[in-house]
Parts: structure tokens; C-alpha cells; sequence
């Protein structure tokens, strides 16, 4: 009965380590496979994020006419690709261009033009110096990666400028864009009206394009005011970047009048690029002005008539129309 007993334990304790042994293995299967996936997951967030469509980019007439070889050539179009490029190059880790050229279903100079780009910028290297094998800096394309990150959050934010709501009774202004294409090859960048309010002063009424002065407008009123007085001594107007803060020196024209019966100098102004013909913009600006001279209200609609009846005129005279 003893040997039994003894044997029958014996199988039990053997029984008892194949299944901890079986458990045991299983799980580190388990771990391995799932550490495997969670690479792969990685892999394709990576993928996932720098995937890009031709077609979100390229308008329909342009994909139907421009070449491939024609496509692969411009600027903006090289800039995708040379992300596309990254991605799979973090993939591939080591590579070579014959193999990017047929992932990216490119040409090979076109190839190697992105290749040559990037290590420039330092994303990859010349293994072979001979632009035959090349090797992915992660670290590069880690620092590469944030830049693109906070230029789209600099993008996101004027983005969320743009949508941000108006304050009451500032009329963003419609327009007929035909109409307006002359005046934007002379040079217009947006319109705006100031009103003099003899309670508050002077406020942004309405405008037409949110450039980033109509922005600066619409978040500093104490802006509109600064403006005002310097508008009462001067009709063309050079706003520095240094002093505002912008990308780019502000160019304006601006023209005074007389809202209703408040007695303080309202003004129509009209924001330019440098290369501007002032001239013709001076003389649209000035019979703008004129319309709105002594004009006892104000609403959108009434706005844009008048707008659209000045620009006709202004058109009519310079034969545009």
C-alpha cells in the first residue's frame, strides 16, 4: 500500500509540474505574442500618422491632368512624400533606394532627391556614402516629428482664432468675389469699418477678410483706438512688425467720415501689401468714404450694398466694367 501510495504521488507531483510548466509557458507565449502586437501597434500609429492621400491634397482637375513625374517634382508634393519616406524608412530601419522606390511608387531621381533632403537634414544616413544603403536616425525624426507637431498646433490656433465668436455687432462682411478679384489685384488685402461710438469711442463695425490685422482688431479694442488717432493725422499708415508683433509689416489706407450725427471722425480702412497700386486703392477707399459720409445707420446689409454699389462705380470708372 505504501509503494502505491508513494507512486500515486509520484504521478500526482509529475501531473502537477506539466500543468505549471504548460501555465508557466503559456503565459510567456502570452507576453511575447502580446509584445509583439503592441510593436506592430506601434509601427502602424506611426504609419497611421504620417499615411497621406494624394487625393486630399491634389483637386480633381489636377490629378487629372498632371503627370505623375510632373507631380513629384513640386514643392508641396515633395514635402508629403518626404514624410511617406520617413515612415517607411522607420519601418525598414536600414534601406536602400530601390526599395523606397517601390514602396512610394516613385522614380529613382526623384527618389534620391528626397533621400539627399534627408540626410541634410540629418534623418538619415549614408551607410555606403555612395547613396546605395542608408539607415534611419530616430532621434532626428523624433526632433523632426515635434517640429511638424508644433507647426500644426501654430495652424490648430489660427485656426481657433478664425472660429472664435465675434463680439455682438461686428458684421463680418459678404462679398461677390468676382467683383472684388480687381480689387485684390491691386493689392487689397481686407476692408474694414471703424465707428466712432461717443459712449465707448472707436469700434470695429465690420470687415471683409480676417487677415491677421483684422484679428489684432477684433482682440485688442484698445488697437482700434491707436489706429483711430493715428488715422486723424495720416492716411497711409505703416504698422512694423516689431511693434505689433506680427509676421509681417501691416500697410494700410485709411479714409475719415462722419457716421449720423456723432461728432467724431469715423474711418473705412483698407489693409495692403507693400507692392500695392495705392493709388487706385486711395481713390476706392476715398469714394467709400464718401458713401458712408453722413449715412444715420448702419446694418449689415446696408454695408454690403453700399460696398458693392462703390466698387461698381469705382470699377466703372477704371473701364473694368
Amino acid at each position: 500500500m505504501d509503494f502505491l501510495l508513494i507512486i500515486s504521488l509520484s504521478i500526482t507531483g509529475v501531473c502537477l509540474a506539466i500543468f505549471l510548466g504548460y501555465k508557466l509557458a503559456n503565459k510567456l507565449i502570452d507576453n511575447i505574442i502580446r509584445k509583439k502586437i503592441a510593436i506592430h501597434t506601434e509601427k502602424d500609429k506611426v504609419k497611421k500618422l504620417l499615411e497621406f492621400d494624394e487625393n486630399q491634397f491634389l483637386s480633381e482637375e489636377i490629378r487629372d491632368n498632371v503627370q505623375p513625374a510632373q507631380k513629384e517634382i513640386r514643392k508641396t508634393f515633395d514635402i508629403v512624400m518626404q514624410i511617406r519616406l520617413i515612415a517607411h524608412a522607420v519601418d525598414l530601419g536600414v534601406f536602400s533606394p530601390y526599395e523606397i522606390r517601390t514602396l512610394l511608387g516613385m522614380d529613382f531621381p526623384a527618389v534620391k532627391k528626397l533621400l539627399e533632403n534627408g540626410v541634410e537634414l540629418g534623418i538619415f544616413e549614408d551607410l555606403s556614402n555612395t547613396g546605395e544603403m542608408y539607415k534611419v536616425n530616430l532621434e532626428r525624426v523624433q526632433s523632426f516629428l515635434s517640429q511638424i507637431d508644433n507647426v500644426k498646433k501654430a495652424i490648430v490656433d489660427s485656426i481657433s482664432d478664425n472660429d472664435e465668436l465675434l463680439v455682438e455687432d461686428i458684421f463680418v462682411l459678404a462679398y461677390d468675389k468676382e467683383l472684388f478679384r480687381n480689387l485684390f489685384m491691386l493689392g487689397l488685402k481686407s476692408l474694414s469699418v471703424i465707428l466712432f461710438d461717443p459712449d465707448i469711442g472707436l469700434i470695429l463695425k465690420a470687415f471683409i477678410n480676417r487677415t491677421a490685422f483684422i484679428k489684432r482688431l477684433l482682440k485688442n479694442p484698445a488697437f482700434v483706438t491707436e489706429l483711430g488717432i493715428a488715422g486723424k493725422s495720416a492716411e497711409f499708415i505703416k504698422l512694423s512688425s516689431q511693434a505689433t508683433n506680427l509676421s509681417n509689416d501691416i500697410f494700410l489706407i485709411m479714409k475719415k467720415f462722419e457716421y449720423g450725427e456723432r461728432h467724431g471722425d469715423s474711418f473705412v480702412v483698407i489693409e495692403t501689401i507693400e507692392r500695392s497700386d495705392k493709388e487706385k486703392l486711395t481713390m476706392f477707399a476715398s469714394q467709400l468714404a464718401d458713401k458712408l459720409n453722413g449715412i444715420q445707420q448702419i446694418s449689415k446689409d446696408i454695408l454690403e450694398k453700399i460696398i458693392s454699389d462703390t466698387v461698381k462705380s469705382f470699377l466703372n470708372s477704371q473701364g473694368k466694367i
